[in-house]
């Protein structure tokens, strides 16, 4: 009877702690990378991070995405700068969007993500080589960059609908008038 209760006690302070790390481990989806920046990690490994503004500079270690398996990320149009020491490391990471608002990248940003493969970049080239992209992004300058228009913001333009004009049905007209038969009147003979 110890052993069983002795299990049970066993079980339920490993549930427990199991509740408390699925607990972290969702907290650790989601945050600030700055004063109006936000990021959010999906179940596929997308990092998207949105908001206005500057990203925080980091040291090595102290990056918020440090620890999680990133393979994709996609940075919204309003960031102005990534921050030093942002994504280093991210040895996961196969892609990155990178809209024309970012004017800067701090140092160590992309430092080490050894299978970053690819860049997109919403704007040009010209654009791009306005960026100032601060030393130990190799990772970053090496990748394959993908120029991609920014999208159009749609334009509201009457839109006319097409209208079916009502039809006649046809209808089914005589196409000769009837005609009397003659009727043989009876004739009298003499």
């Amino acid at each position: 009877m110890k052993r069983i209760w002795r299990l049970a006690v066993v079980l339920a302070a490993a549930l427990a702690l199991f509740a408390v790390f699925a607990e972290a481990a969702m907290a650790a989806k989601s945050g600030t990378c700055g004063d109006n920046l936000t990021w959010y990690l999906d179940d596929e490994g997308t990092l998207t991070i949105s908001g206005t503004g500057s990203m925080t500079n980091y040291a090595a270690n102290s990056t918020p995405f440090r620890s999680l398996s990133i393979k994709e990320i996609i940075i919204e149009d309003g960031m102005t700068s990534l921050g030093e020491f942002a994504f280093h490391q991210s040895r996961s990471l196969t892609s990155v969007t990178i809209p024309n608002s970012v004017t800067s990248i701090g140092r160590n940003a992309f430092f080490s993500c050894t299978n970053l493969a690819t860049v997109y970049y919403v704007g040009t080239a010209e654009q791009w080589a306005q960026i100032s992209i601060a030393n130990y992004n190799d990772s970053l300058k090496n990748a394959n960059r993908i120029y991609v228009d920014p999208p159009v913001e749609p334009t509201e333009e009457p839109t006319e609908e097409p209208t079916e004009e009502p039809t006649e049905e046809p209808t089914e007209e005589p196409t000769e008038e009837p005609t009397e038969e003659p009727t043989e009147e009876p004739t009298e003979e003499p």
